[in-house]
């Protein structure tokens, strides 16, 4: 009868056990499958979703198809392709950044590098290169401090913040180097636009980016886990067509 018993309360157990087990449904924790919020539409961007809006990581790269309201089209493809410790001018010294690779298509042949540091919190571009095929490196320019990418600390609907900083530009064609003191306002609109690229439909961090000492207005839209994937900069759209995150 002792044996009984116990046979029962084991059976009892293991059905507990293999239940409970079968309860998880596709998409939550511990799902290999390409939707990682679980609503099933592959966007990864759930409400309970915490991936990040700006991966960085070497490996990754991100293209886009660029056009303009004339019907200009241009596909641009930005690559990081490694990290290096970076010796940097105006007093700021020795840095480890991300080298972010950029190709333009045109006659030029432009080819342009990007420093990045990220901290885990803000992504800052310490550095931009840009380069043609015929004449190589054609201008330099540092931010002092870093010029803003994304900062994750301010990702709530309504956040709104003034960055300033010194850009210094040298052209090199042996002219004096010059600077100019800029200021951005960004403000966060929304963390659920919806958004429609060829890649598919999703879920989207809206950023307006506003230079205050010019006229230039931007708008970015940040997916979790992927990064940009739209910006509006007056009449030219970049629309993501192919991505690789790790």
């Amino acid at each position: 009868m002792q044996m009984n018993k116990l046979a029962r309360l084991g059976l009892m157990l293991c059905c507990f056990f293999w239940q409970s087990c079968g309860d998880q449904e596709p998409g939550t924790n511990g799902d290999t499958g390409g939707d990682s919020d679980g609503d099933g539409d592959g966007d990864g961007g759930g409400d309970g979703d915490t991936g990040d809006y700006y991966p960085m990581a070497v490996g990754n790269y991100w293209v886009y198809e660029e056009e303009s309201l004339s019907g200009d089209t241009a596909t641009l493809r930005y690559e990081v392709t490694g990290k290096e410790t970076v010796t940097l001018d105006h007093g700021v010294g020795d840095r480890e950044l991300f080298v972010l690779h950029n190709t333009f298509p045109g006659e030029t042949g432009e080819e342009r590098t990007q420093y990045i540091e990220d901290d885990g919190v803000r992504a800052v571009r310490h550095r931009h290169l840009i380069y043609t095929e015929a004449d190589g490196l054609t201008k330099q320019r540092d931010f002092v401090p870093g010029f803003l990418r994304f900062d994750r600390s301010k990702i709530s609907v309504g956040d709104k913040w003034v960055e300033e900083l010194v850009r210094y530009t040298d052209t090199k064609d042996d002219t004096p180097v010059t600077e100019q003191t800029v200021r951005y306002q960004y403000e966060v609109i929304s963390l659920k636009t919806s958004v429609t690229v060829p890649l598919g439909t999703f879920e989207c961090l809206e950023l307006k980016r506003f230079e205050m000492t010019g006229s230039e207005l931007k708008i970015y839209y940040f997916a979790r886990n992927i990064g940009k994937v739209k910006e509006i900069t007056g009449d030219k759209e970049e629309r993501l067509v192919e991505y690789n995150v790790n």
